[in-house]
């Protein structure tokens, strides 16, 4: 550690010529090397702990106003006006804390902000809306999401308590990305509150909590009311003109968007986030890049998603920014997952779920371990641990029981299968978020199809029918693909008795998979094709389901080809 003869000058009171001579001793004696440097950290400790308590605090006070006296770094300031505590006024030590906070924030340290944070409220003596917000900001970004939600709460039950609705309207935005339905659920009344309160005028505040509430809109189920509060968010944003607040309303736009229907709009939402990066920073770019994935994916064009995932890293890299590396893991796997390349699936999902860990996050790690259970039931008759982590996550919601009933069919455990799939509505009564439309809709169609109900694979066939050029992905966060709609038409339709029509579907389900590189995919769209053709035409279907399924170590399409082409001789 350099030693400033300056600043020790300044803070013992003697003369900066005087201190020179002071260290030329100390260099003479090995305990400072030359070019004023202490020989060890432990000389610098031990001299410090010499000092009496009150003679330690007084020269870390008498720092900490040189180095504002010549507008130092905030990190050194806020280091010596809380040593110098309770000596020195403790409103500056708060003030230099936050800043020094802030300053951390700006460099991507996202730890070091929590808690300097913490350290401006223990400093200060007494809760702040200010501070309480920029801590929960700092470990949202720091992806420690429960310790960012009870923060949250903290500040929203001191706005609540003290009446300030833009205290309440910053805690319900502290995660803009963050669409866990839970804490939707939670932020939801904070949302209402504060826009009841806060002058109706335009606002960056109002638009903001109107872009939340259409996501919320969107978790509710309320579609159309989703897309007319994204709308007038997006509007207000735009009159504005203010970057940030741009992007949260493109967000919600983009969820309002996020049915099948919406792909294309998602393209272009995500393409204006991106030219907006110059104004809004690097966050812009990276949340624009992977609305653009997931738009790629659900249309097909897989190289083009993976291409927007390689944009985007190297922005994530430059942001440390670990909540969007956890999507880019999720991302990768998904396109890994379905080019047949197992091993780094499960490579990248390794990463996922140590992200999801670190953050302690139950809502990431069963999206994560959602994801696994669907790659090994793909390549097997398991589904892991996946079970437990799905209801930790989501608890007994539909999409729970949607997700494990496709899992069960997966693998061929039909009665478990059929177990979840008896507790869904009928597919015209089903509430479904748009996100989740196809998924769930392609669910009804292979489950359906599993267990031999016509009723939920002919409603299936109808509502998938218009997507029949899509991909079978989520519309927002796509982490699984299913391939092409067409095979799940398939499926229904071979359910159905209409077997020319399956045929036809398993065609054009291989010719899209074929072109996005869908290799297991293609697989899947043999084997069924071996099931609905003639034995004449069959056979060779068969035969090359057979030969890809080995050759990428998908054992139970290895076991079911093997069985039907022992069938034949």
């Amino acid at each position: 550690m350099d030693i400033d003869p300056v600043t020790v000058a300044a803070v013992s009171g003697v003369t900066v010529e005087d201190t020179l001579t002071e260290l030329d001793e100390a260099v003479a004696i090995a305990a400072v090397l030359p070019g004023f440097r202490f020989a060890h950290d432990l000389v610098r400790d031990s001299l410090m702990l010499d000092l009496a308590p009150t003679d330690r605090a007084r020269i870390h006070l008498r720092a900490a106003e040189h180095f504002e006296a010549r507008d130092g770094h905030p990190a050194q300031i806020a280091h010596h006006r809380l040593a110098a505590l309770p000596l020195g006024d403790p409103l500056a030590a708060s003030r230099a804390a936050a800043a020094a906070a802030e300053e951390s924030l700006r460099q991507f340290a996202y730890e070091d902000a929590a808690r300097l944070f913490d350290q401006a409220l223990s400093a200060l003596g007494r809760p702040d809306g200010e501070l309480l917000i920029g801590k929960a900001v700092a470990q949202y970004l720091a992806n420690d999401i429960p310790l960012a939600q009870r923060t949250s709460e903290q500040a929203a039950e001191l706005a609540r308590r003290t009446s300030d609705p833009v205290t309440l309207a910053r805690a319900a935005l502290v995660m803009p990305e963050q669409a866990d339905p839970i804490w939707l659920r939670t932020i939801k009344p904070w949302c209402e509150q504060a826009l009841a309160e806060l002058p109706a005028e335009d606002s960056v505040l109002r638009s903001r909590l109107l872009a939340m509430r259409a996501v919320i809109e969107v978790t509710d189920y309320a579609a159309d009311e989703a897309m007319r509060t994204s709308s007038a968010a997006l509007a207000m944003a735009e009159r504005l003109d203010d970057p940030t607040t741009l992007i949260e309303a493109l967000r919600a736009h983009k969820h309002a968007h996020s049915g099948p229907a919406g792909a294309e709009v998602r393209l272009e939402l995500g393409r204006r986030a991106v030219a907006l990066t110059v104004r809004a920073g690097d966050a812009a770019a990276c949340w624009g890049h992977l609305w653009r994935y997931d738009a790629f994916m659900q249309l097909g064009r897989v190289h083009e998603a993976e291409g927007e995932l390689d944009l985007c890293e190297r922005v994530a890299t430059r942001l440390n920014w670990q909540l969007v590396r956890w999507h880019l893991c999720l991302g990768r796997a998904a396109i890994a997952q379905g080019q047949g390349r197992f091993a780094d699936a499960d490579a990248q999902l390794d990463r996922a779920s140590r992200l999801a860990d670190r953050g302690d996050n139950p809502h990431a790690h069963a999206g994560t371990e959602i994801t696994r259970a669907y790659y090994t039931a793909a390549s097997s008759n398991q589904v892991g641990d996946a079970v437990a982590a799905i209801v930790r996550g989501f608890g007994s919601s539909l999409m729970t029981r949607f997700t494990l009933a496709g899992l069960y069919s997966l693998i061929g455990d039909l009665d478990r299968a059929r177990a979840q799939f008896d507790t869904w509505p009928p597919i015209a009564e089903a509430q479904v978020q748009e996100w989740y439309r196809l998924s769930v809709y392609g669910g009804y169609a292979q489950v359906g199809a599993a267990l031999g109900d016509t009723v939920a694979c002919a409603g299936a066939y109808e509502r998938l029918l218009p997507y029949a050029a899509l991909h079978m992905t989520t519309g927002s966060n796509a982490v699984i693909t299913g391939g092409s709609v067409h095979f799940y038409l398939g499926l229904a339709a071979a359910c159905c008795g209409r077997t020319s029509v399956a045929a036809d579907h398993f065609r054009a389900a291989n010719t899209s998979n074929a072109a996005a590189g869908l290799v297991p995919h293609i697989a899947q769209g043999h084997f069924q094709l071996a099931l609905v053709l003639p034995r004449a035409e069959a056979l060779a279907h068969a035969r090359e389901a057979h030969a890809i399924a080995v050759r990428l170590g998908m054992s139970r399409l290895s076991a079911r080809t093997q069985e039907l082409l022992t069938s034949y001789v």
